[in-house]
């Protein structure tokens, strides 16, 4: 069994609304295992997720989610958490660089962050001789605890922030190839409104591979739609579309009168560098 903790940041700040933004998360987070045929479960904990699968995952394609750590979960007291420490600093030798990091949200737990890092810490160079080094460290101990257990990593894995997509509603995304033929700047635009917590609606006059959004649609599921299939006021009707989004940067501009939606333009401060730069980011 695989086990992580997952970590959000802006949902932390939607106040009242934050269940809703965190049942969005979870609900990503289940569609993508899902996805990849991996069983497994998913805990809400306080500001953090635990999951447990049966198979190894990267968590990097859910949007809302800042960094997420392997890590095991044990009894939340001071002497379990020791014991762990002492296995965990084992292979460290005197050479060794090391720094515990610990988070404490359960303000039943005696000890304070500092007072567990500097213990733990006396501890590990007790037992090895590894020096302290908060930075520049070759080894990290990290420690959360929270709801009477405790979570012990080694490494956080970064992820692409943002909000989990469609808790912002939905929008029509126009695919457009550029002059040499590509859709980049369209799947772009639609990747980074996704970001923001959009649902995308692709739509064109022509196929497109809609490859890229489908890796960071989980929980919503983009279905790309040509202009001739559809009645494009009843498209926006029925799906309650709430704007337009396209990949227009300040040298490509143009006007969309005769779709009835507000434009959203993602790339509009973009250079060419930047987005070969962003698209490099996201494949």
């Amino acid at each position: 069994m695989k086990t992580y903790l997952l970590r959000y940041g802006e949902i932390n700040l939607k106040g009242k609304n934050r269940p809703f933004f965190e049942r969005k998360l979870s609900h990503s987070l289940k569609s993508y295992l899902k996805n990849k045929n991996v069983e497994g479960s998913v805990k809400r904990l306080r500001n953090r997720i635990y999951v447990e699968t049966a198979d190894e995952v990267d968590w990097r394609p859910i949007f809302g989610l800042v960094n997420y750590s392997p890590c095991i979960k044990i009894n939340g007291n001071y002497e379990a958490i020791q014991e762990e420490v002492k296995t965990r600093c084992k292979p460290f030798t005197d050479k060794t660089k090391f720094r515990i990091t610990t988070n404490k949200m359960d303000p039943s737990f005696p000890l304070s962050k500092q007072e567990m890092n500097e213990q733990l810490g006396s501890l590990v160079v007790e037992q090895t001789g590894a020096k302290v080094s908060l930075k520049g460290y070759d080894e990290e101990i990290g420690i959360e605890v929270l709801q009477g257990k405790a979570y012990i990593y080694s490494t956080m894995i970064p992820c692409h922030g943002g909000l989990p997509v469609g808790v912002e509603g939905s929008a029509l995304l126009l695919m457009d190839f550029d002059a040499e033929g590509k859709n980049e700047k369209s799947l772009l635009a639609g990747v980074l409104a996704m970001r923001r917590g959009c649902a995308v609606f692709p739509i064109a006059e022509k196929h497109h591979d809609i490859q890229l959004l489908d890796q960071y649609a989980y929980g919503t599921k983009p279905q790309f739609k040509l202009f001739s299939e559809i009645n494009l006021p009843e498209f926006i009707e029925r799906y309650e579309l709430q704007a337009l989004i396209v990949g227009d940067t300040l040298s490509t501009l143009k006007r969309y009168d005769e779709i009835p939606l507000p434009v959203l333009r993602p790339l509009i401060g973009y250079t060419e560098e930047k987005i070969k730069e962003e698209m490099k980011r996201y494949r």
